[in-house]
């Protein structure tokens, strides 16, 4: 995951330092402001205003910016077909893995392993 950045000078709130701890365990298997707020014992809405606060984004943009971490280094680290990183991040389909990086990335998981210069074959 890559470092975070408190909006604010001085320490990394405990509570977005947990929220990263949880992130790393369960981002493979959970995507929602939901799930992780249930784990904080905090709102959905709570998580979101906080993010805002000291990210400058909200939760859910947090946590689709770790899984896409997550989905690059998978794509390149690894000779894993983008059919079976989809399938190990709990996607129930290709094209809404497909869609879901596109979104976050501006790029297709093809067009990422294209433009990184690694070679896709299988889907």
């Amino acid at each position: 995951m890559g470092k975070l950045k408190p909006k604010k000078k001085g320490k990394l709130e405990p509570l977005l330092t947990r929220f990263s701890l949880l992130l790393l365990a369960f981002c493979r298997e959970h995507r929602s402001v939901k799930y992780y707020a249930d784990k904080l014992g905090v709102s959905a809405n709570y998580l979101n205003v906080f993010c805002r606060k000291h990210l400058d984004m909200n939760a859910n943009a947090f946590i689709a910016k770790e899984v896409v971490n997550v989905i690059m280094s998978e794509l390149l680290s690894t000779d894993k077909s983008i059919k079976q990183v989809a399938v190990d991040l709990n996607f129930n389909d290709l094209a809404g893995f497909s869609n879901y990086f596109k979104r976050h990335n501006g790029l297709s998981p093809r067009q990422f392993l294209e433009h990184s210069g690694m070679q896709e074959v299988e889907e």
